[in-house]
């Protein structure tokens, strides 16, 4: 083997080991960016799903902001429920039997501390006395120092009160 051989074999496996380096962190970084995606995913699903849940089974809208709503309830353990924004987490609170959701008994934090909740806004969408059409609109953001570790979504939806 001569040195002008043994330099070419060198330069070619450089060149095949760098390639490979270069798609392992490209494999790397989408799985980190497909976890990101799918954390964000999952908790805009399950809050808006929530939301919806609570609104549609409530017996009447007692009070809603631009940030918030209280909900009243049939049952005296869930009346009344609140569901609010704080502190960039989602929450949902009940219990206390007052009328303006204040002295709640229990509240839970609904996304996972992976996100941030910088959006929350409720608007009564009512049409007459015989109907309460609230529409909501949520958004979830992944935070990061690097792009493949941000993402964010919105998700709009409306929900009616069920009369029982």
């Amino acid at each position: 083997m001569t040195l002008i051989e043994l330099i070419l074999y060198v330069a070619l496996i450089s060149i095949f080991i760098s390639g490979m380096v270069v798609f392992a962190w490209d494999f790397i970084y989408s799985a980190a960016k497909t976890k990101v995606h799918r954390e964000v995913n999952q908790n805009l699903r399950l809050a808006s799903k929530r939301i919806i849940y609570e609104i549609r089974n409530a017996s009447q809208v007692q009070s809603i902001s631009s940030s918030d709503i209280c909900l009243g309830s049939a049952t005296s353990e869930r009346n009344p429920t609140r569901i609010y924004s704080s502190n960039g987490n989602l929450h949902i609170a009940w219990g206390g039997g007052s009328i303006n959701c204040t002295g709640m008994t229990n509240d839970e934090v609904l996304t996972s501390n992976k996100i941030t909740v910088p959006s929350l806004t409720f608007s009564d969408h009512s049409s007459g006395s015989n109907s309460s059409n609230i529409q909501f609109s949520l958004t979830v953001t992944s935070f990061g120092a690097r792009k493949e570790w941000q993402k964010s979504q919105t998700y709009t939806g409306t929900a009616e009160v069920r009369t029982k």
